[in-house]
């Protein structure tokens, strides 16, 4: 499952719905998503991804050419080598400096979102563990691990980040990335193991922040278990024949 704000790359037909009207309704900065302040609950937190969602659809067709991409507060020479997408080089400039605003973690996110989109998934692979380093906890080897499992890509490297990430902040997202990275590794029993500790994770209501996240893994580990689960009937059937 994907962490924090990236719910982007978290396949669903209700995350698709919602993009696609995030992008059509007047919602972004320059309309509606004005008004959204930085209040905590699950209602802002979407309506800021809305705002943000319709900002950088437009923002892309607006200007084609420039930089890879921009930021709203984050203005210095780290944002800047994000922007042209040099990994090594941002990485290396926030060990010096540090983040010290919020934007700075922006930053750092949607350099990874950058390289994800491009394919660069070796250099990806570096700098989630790196980036995670500055940011603290696995959001991003967990965030690449997810994007693996659910595009069939690197099943070996899923495996490894969301063991990884799991290590250094067990929650309802991370082991659940791991449920499906032992799934597509082909250790079914595991793969079950770990989606049955997914449901065990106390849920918060869906009013609190951050309560959408560990609904949805306890979701995905639903869904991974009765794939399993189709799986073992399929086979018991072709065993009778």
């Amino acid at each position: 499952m994907i962490h924090n704000k990236r719910w982007l790359l978290l396949p669903g037909s209700s995350v698709l719905c919602f993009a696609l009207a995030s992008i059509v309704l007047p919602v972004g900065s320059a309309g509606l998503g004005a008004r959204v302040g930085d209040q905590p609950g699950l209602a802002p937190a979407l309506a800021r991804w809305a705002r943000d969602l319709h900002d950088g659809f437009h923002r892309g067709r607006e200007r084609p050419a420039g930089p890879v991409f921009t930021y709203r507060a984050a203005s210095h020479e780290g944002a800047e080598l994000a922007a042209r997408g040099l990994a090594r080089e941002t990485v290396a400039w926030y060990r010096s400096h540090g983040l010290n605003h919020e934007s700075d973690r922006e930053v750092l996110y949607d350099l990874f979102e950058h390289l994800l989109v491009n394919g660069q998934y070796d250099l990806a692979e570096w700098y989630v563990r790196e980036a995670d380093m500055l940011l603290g906890g696995g959001v991003l080897r967990n965030n690449l691990a997810w994007h693996y499992t659910q595009t069939g890509r690197r099943a070996p490297q899923a495996l490894g980040l969301a063991l990884s990430s799991v290590n250094d902040d067990r929650n309802a997202c991370n082991v659940d990335t791991l449920a499906w990275a032992y799934f597509r590794a082909g250790h079914r029993e595991t793969a079950e193991r770990y989606a049955r500790q997914t449901l065990q994770f106390a849920t918060r209501g869906l009013g609190d922040f951050g309560a959408w996240e560990e609904h949805e893994a306890q979701e995905s580990s639903r869904r991974l278990l009765d794939e399993l689960r189709i799986d073992a009937e399929l086979a018991a059937l072709q065993r009778e024949r």
